[in-house]
C-alpha cells in the first residue's frame, strides 16, 4: 500500500511587499504640491481653469514624474492595487532616478513575477540582493522564481541563504522542505519541517509533511505521532487518517491501525486503499472471512484488484497456509496474466507443496517476464 499524499504540492508564495496605499497617497498628494494649489485659489474655491491646469499636471506627473517622492508613492500605490504594469513603469523611473534604490527592485522583482514574467523578475531580486546583501527578502523571492523556472538547484541554495540570513523563516523553511520532499531527500525534509514545529508553525499541513517524511525514512512511531498531530488540528483528513493507518500497520498496532481504516470507511464506504487496510488487518489477525468479504466488497465497487488478491496470498504465505495461498496467487493471475512476482511466488508454494515440475515452469515464466525481478529473488543463483 502506498502513503496518501496531498493534492497539492506547490511552494509557498513570495514574500509580500506589504503597502499603506493611504500613505502612497498622501505621498503623492504631498509631491505634487496639490494641497498648496487648492488652497492658493481664494476663498470660492478652485475656477474651472485652476482645476483643468491641476489635472494636466497631475497627468504629466503620473506619466513622468520629476520627483523621488512622487516616484515612490505611485509606486507603492500600483503595488496595493495590484495594477503591476503601472507598478514595473514607476519602479524603472524610480531605478532612474535612484538606481541603487533597494525597495525599486524588490517590487520590481515581484510585479513582473505577479505578471508571471520570471525572466525579468529574476534579475531584478538579484540586483536587490546585491544591493543588499543581508535582507533575506529578495534571496526569499528568487527561491521561488527559480523553482517556478525548473532550477532546482539554483532554488534549493536560494532557500538555503534565506535560512543563513533568517534561521527561522518560515516560507524558506516550507518551501525548500517541499524542495527536498520532491526530490525524495527524506532526512533533510524531516530536519526542515521538524524546525518548522519547533519554531511554531504547526500547521495541519506541516504535521503532515513531516509524517510523511518520517514515514518514507521508516520511521513508524515519528510518522504515527505526526499524523496523529495533523489530525487533531484538522479531524476528519482522509489522507492522514490512510497514513496514520499504515504506520501503527507497520508498528504492529493492528487493532489501532483497523480503527484508523474503519474511520475512513465510515465516511466513505468505497475508499479502495481504505479498504486493503482493513483487508490486511483481517488478514494479519486472522480474520479470514473478513479479509474475503472485504476482498468481494472491493470487487462491488469495480476496482483492480491483482495487487490486493497477491497481498492476500502472501500474508497467506507467511502464515503457513500454502492451499489458500495457491488460490490466491492463481487469482491474482488471472487478473493480470503478466504479473512476475506473483509467478515467482506461485512458484515457491509450488515447491513447497512438492510440485517442483510446475514451479520450474513458474519460474521460468517468470523469469522471461522480468529477468532481473526473478534472478534477485533466487540469490543470482537460478
Amino acid at each position: 500500500m502506498r502513503l496518501a499524499d496531498l493534492a497539492n504540492n506547490t511552494s509557498a508564495r513570495a514574500e509580500e511587499t506589504g503597502f499603506d496605499l493611504d500613505s502612497a497617497l498622501d505621498e503623492i498628494l504631498a509631491g505634487l504640491g496639490t494641497a498648496a494649489a487648492l488652497e492658493s485659489s481664494g476663498p470660492g474655491g478652485p475656477s474651472a481653469a485652476d482645476e483643468e491646469a491641476l489635472e494636466r499636471e497631475l497627468a504629466e506627473l503620473i506619466s513622468a514624474p520629476q520627483d523621488v517622492l512622487v516616484c515612490e508613492g505611485m509606486a507603492a500605490a500600483a503595488m496595493a492595487l495590484e495594477d503591476y504594469t503601472s507598478a514595473i513603469r514607476h519602479c524603472r523611473q524610480l531605478i532612474a532616478f535612484e538606481p541603487d534604490h533597494f525597495q525599486a527592485w524588490l517590487n520590481l522583482g515581484v510585479a513582473h513575477q505577479r505578471q508571471d514574467e520570471l525572466d525579468q523578475a529574476g534579475p531584478a531580486y538579484e540586483q536587490a540582493f546585491r544591493l543588499r546583501p543581508h535582507d533575506a527578502r529578495a534571496l526569499l523571492n528568487l527561491g521561488v522564481v527559480r523553482e517556478l523556472q525548473g532550477d532546482d538547484y539554483g532554488a534549493g541554495e536560494a532557500y538555503q541563504g534565506t535560512l543563513a540570513l533568517d534561521p527561522v523563516n518560515d516560507r524558506a523553511l516550507w518551501n525548500l522542505g517541499l524542495l527536498c520532499e520532491r526530490m525524495e531527500v527524506w532526512d533533510d525534509a524531516e530536519a526542515l519541517f521538524r524546525r518548522l514545529v519547533e519554531t511554531g508553525h504547526a500547521s495541519a499541513e506541516v504535521w503532515f509533511r513531516l509524517g510523511t517524511a518520517n514515514y518514507e525514512r521508516e520511521d513508524w512511531p515519528g510518522a504515527a505521532q505526526a499524523f496523529e498531530r495533523c489530525l487533531e488540528l484538522r479531524p476528519g483528513w482522509k489522507e492522514a487518517e490512510l497514513n496514520r493507518g499504515l504506520a501503527l500497520l507497520r508498528l504492529g498496532r493492528l487493532l489501532e491501525a483497523g480503527d484508523a481504516f474503519q474511520l475512513v470507511v465510515d465516511r466513505q464506504p468505497d475508499c479502495r486503499e481504505a479498504i486493503v487496510g482493513l483487508t490486511t488487518v483481517a488478514l494479519e489477525t486472522g480474520a479470514w472471512e473478513k479479509a474475503v468479504a472485504l476482498r468481494r466488497k472491493l470487487a462491488a465497487v469495480g476496482e483492480s484488484l491483482p495487487d490486493v488478491t497477491y497481498n492476500l496470498g502472501v500474508v497467506l504465505e507467511r502464515q503457513g497456509r500454502m492451499e489458500d495461498a495457491l488460490r490466491f496467487y492463481c487469482e491474482a493471475l488471472k487478473e493480470r496474466p503478466r504479473f512476475p512476482e506473483a509467478l515467482l511466488n506461485l512458484g515457491h508454494v509450488l515447491d513447497r507443496m512438492g510440485r517442483r515440475k510446475e514451479a520450474t515452469e513458474c519460474w521460468k515464466r517468470a523469469l522471461g517476464l522480468d529477468g532481473k525481478l526473478a534472478s534477485s529473488y533466487f540469490g543470482g543463483t537460478q
